[in-house]
């Protein structure tokens, strides 16, 4: 096979100069697969542990400027069924951001009651409902779609507001960052390998050239 063949001439000296003759195309082909097999340790990395991170949740729930900013006490989030509400009321809350000034995470009974227009894609916020979570960044893009399989069976905010421990609390906020962290673990792997795997194809080819 002609890739094999590329491949064991380019390590033989007297056989380099004679690569000259090799159709142009199946350099190409060469290329591309010898920058995927390369590529692929950190790939599978990202896979594995979700890409880049959104990186501002765990600031959000744990600074020390939104430590007192308790969660809607009548919230449950349940890793099969989503957002409960004991008092069957949608809540919201809002907190200070590093990126913008603030953020709002918005916690909905139902999906059905959800709907977005221009001036919510606007508003940076999480949406939490029922069936999956919504990261809005706030510039007008789509939003981000996550899902609760990465969260623990059931999650109460009653009880965390009622851990009276600022060092047991913010543990506690941690654990809930990661679980929305890696609820958009799969959309967050496949941009980084997108985006990692042609900036370092991209790099290569300006260095052949």
């Amino acid at each position: 096979m002609f890739l094999v063949r590329i491949f064991r001439d380019s390590f033989i000296l007297d056989r380099v100069l004679k690569l000259r003759f090799v159709k142009f195309w199946k350099f190409v082909i060469y290329f591309f697969l010898i920058s995927f097999v390369s590529l692929f340790s950190f790939n599978y990395t990202n896979l594995k542990e979700g890409g880049w991170k959104l990186g501002f949740v765990e600031y959000n729930l744990t600074s020390s400027e939104n430590l007192n900013v308790e969660l809607p006490n009548d919230i449950i989030i349940r890793r099969l069924s989503g957002v409960k509400s004991l008092s069957g009321q949608s809540q919201f809350v809002e907190y200070k951001d590093s990126i913008n000034g603030k953020i709002i995470y918005r916690f909905l009974i139902s999906e059905n009651s959800l709907t977005l227009n221009d001036e919510d894609l606007k508003i940076r916020q999480l949406i939490f409902t029922d069936s999956r979570i919504l990261y809005i960044k706030g510039d007008g893009t789509p939003a981000l779609i996550g899902d609760y399989n990465s969260f623990p069976e059931e999650i109460r905010f009653d009880s965390i507001n009622n851990i009276s421990n600022a060092k047991e609390k913010r543990a506690e906020l941690a654990k809930l960052a990661e679980s929305i962290e890696k609820s958009f673990g799969k959309q967050n792997a496949f941009y980084t390998i997108i985006t990692y795997s042609g900036v370092q194809i991209l790099l290569y080819i300006i260095l052949i050239f």
